[in-house]
């Protein structure tokens, strides 16, 4: 603007103001949208195969904003020029971090493997049970469960991020029972770099959500199943009590109830179970006691 560009001068006399200011727009995207396209995809393919974490894209991510703030104003400084971009050697220390400390922070394997279930459209209500155990868990086991709205700002990752933005998210979506097995086989259950276990979830229709929960626990260790709010009109949560109830290798179910559950249904849903296969614990109010007690039910089993 200071320079008054030939270019722009140019530009004005085939264009009106609004078309060239909506071209300066428009053209950086333009340019960008190739480099962008390589980059959203290699992102991916680095979470695919564990370079990139969860935590270690948000570590980077948050100090390179925070870094090109300081390099921005010191990239103006006559006097400093484009020695300003040392500013960003500092994140060359998180990649390096997360290496050192990979075999030390990984936990032992075989890790189990926790099957989360629960009433769906209570969206507040499962967010908070999922940042006070569910992602606590994840330091010692894996996590699975049927796909919903109620988790999306919890558990999206990356590759379900440039999935759907490449139109590719309907690929994700088990179509036929057939493909159950094969989704199964897909899970990702090694630890990330920092040690963390990662959510693997089976985006599922109405016709093979069924199937897949008697493969997800058939393969799972133990199963926390969120019944706040059950009533008999819940023919799903129902049918998933059956199953656990004669499931024959299931650990521990630690079924939570509040006020609002229907205890009288569900425990006619678990009558045939074995004695000590279901733990059911109050939590009303969701505490940092009733947290820990929860977590500490789950890996006592």
């Amino acid at each position: 603007l200071e320079h008054h560009p030939d270019v722009l001068r140019a530009l004005t006399r085939y264009a009106d103001a609004t078309t060239v200011i909506a071209l300066g727009i428009l053209a950086p995207w333009i340019l960008a949208a190739l480099p962008l396209r390589w980059l959203a995809r290699r992102i991916e393919a680095l979470y695919r195969d564990k370079t990139l974490s969860e935590l270690s894209w948000l570590m980077t991510s948050f100090w390179f904003v925070d870094l090109s703030i300081l390099a921005a104003g010191a990239l103006t400084d006559a006097n400093i020029g484009l020695r300003a971009l040392l500013l960003y050697a500092p994140l060359l220390w998180l990649p390096l971090a997360f290496r050192a400390a990979r075999h030390v922070m990984a936990p032992p394997a075989p890790a189990p493997l926790l099957l989360v279930l629960r009433v769906f459209r209570r969206d507040r209500e499962m967010e908070q049970l999922f940042d006070a155990v569910i992602d606590r868990w994840r330091l010692s086991g894996n996590v699975a469960l049927i796909a919903a709205t109620d988790l999306l700002s919890r558990t999206v990752d990356p590759c379900e991020i440039f999935g759907f933005l490449g139109g590719r998210l309907g690929s994700q979506f088990i179509a036929t029972v057939a493909q159950v097995p094969a989704r199964l086989q897909a899970f990702d259950l090694a630890p990330d770099i920092e040690g963390r276990f990662r959510v693997n979830e089976c985006y599922c229709r109405d016709n093979t959500w069924q199937a897949a929960l008697d493969a997800l626990v058939a393969r799972s260790d133990v199963v926390l199943t969120d019944l706040r709010g059950f009533s008999a009109a819940n023919a799903g949560c129902r049918y998933e009590l059956e199953v656990l109830t004669h499931a024959p290798h299931v650990r521990r179910v630690v079924v939570l109830y509040d006020g609002h559950t229907d205890r009288t249904t569900a425990a006619q849903d678990t009558a045939a179970a074995a004695a000590d296969r279901f733990s059911w614990l109050d939590v009303s109010r969701l505490d940092a006691g009733r947290s820990r007690a929860v977590l500490g039910a789950l890996l006592q089993a």
